[in-house]
C-alpha cells in the first residue's frame, strides 16, 4: 500500500514539475505606429467609424506557451476621433464615455486559447466608463518571427449599452446600433530585439 502512494504521489508531481520549467512567454514591446484600434457603430443607414489614438499594451505571447500567455491594453479615452461629426462632438461627454470621469479604458485577458492553425480567442475583462464586463478579442496572427516580430489583427464585439455609452437621446438603439465593432491591429517587436 505504501509502494502504491509512492508510487501515485510520483506521477501527479511530473505535470507539476513540467509546468513550473516551463519558461515565460516572450514580452513583446508595441510598435505605435503601426498599430491601431479603430471603431464602427451603424448610425441610422450608414456606419460610422473612428480611431481611440492612444493606447499601450503589455504582451507576453507564445502560441506554444498559452497558459502563461497574456494580454493587456490600456486605450486613453480622452484622445478620440470619428468621422461623424455628430459623435466627434459629443464622444466624450457624459452620456457617451465620459472621458473627464473615466479617462481610460482596460482589457486584461485571462484565457487564451487556440481556434485554428493561425486563429486565436483571448476572453478578458474589459472595464470601461468604470463597468467591468467579459468580452472576447478574436485575432489571427498574421505574423510572428520571434523575437523580431509579431503581428495580430482581431476584432471585439460589444454591446454599448451594457457599458451605459450612449445615454439620454442616443439610448435609442433604432437610431444608433448596439452593436459596436472593434478592429484591433497590434505590431510589436520582442523585448531586447
Amino acid at each position: 500500500m505504501v509502494r502504491f502512494v509512492l508510487s501515485l504521489l510520483m506521477i501527479l508531481s511530473l505535470p507539476a514539475a513540467g509546468f513550473s520549467d516551463q519558461p515565460d512567454p516572450q514580452k513583446w514591446i508595441q510598435v505605435d505606429a503601426e498599430s491601431q484600434i479603430a471603431f464602427s457603430v451603424n448610425i441610422g443607414d450608414r456606419a460610422s467609424e473612428g480611431q481611440f489614438q492612444t493606447f499601450s499594451s503589455d504582451i507576453k505571447f507564445d502560441p506554444e506557451n498559452l497558459s502563461k500567455s497574456r494580454i493587456l491594453v490600456r486605450v486613453d479615452m480622452t484622445a478620440i476621433d470619428a468621422d461623424y461629426q455628430d459623435v466627434r462632438n459629443n464622444i466624450k461627454t457624459a452620456d457617451w464615455f465620459d472621458s473627464e470621469r473615466f479617462p481610460e479604458a482596460i482589457f486584461e485577458s485571462y484565457n487564451i486559447r487556440q481556434l485554428t492553425a493561425d486563429g486565436f480567442q483571448a476572453v478578458g475583462n474589459l472595464n470601461l466608463k468604470g463597468i467591468t464586463q467579459q468580452v472576447a478579442l478574436n485575432f489571427t496572427l498574421k505574423e510572428y518571427s520571434p523575437p523580431e516580430k509579431a503581428v495580430i489583427v482581431g476584432q471585439m464585439m460589444l454591446k454599448r449599452l451594457d457599458f451605459n455609452v450612449g445615454q439620454g437621446q442616443w439610448k435609442d438603439t433604432q437610431f444608433i446600433s448596439n452593436d459596436v465593432s472593434l478592429t484591433v491591429k497590434l505590431v510589436a517587436k520582442g523585448a531586447g530585439s
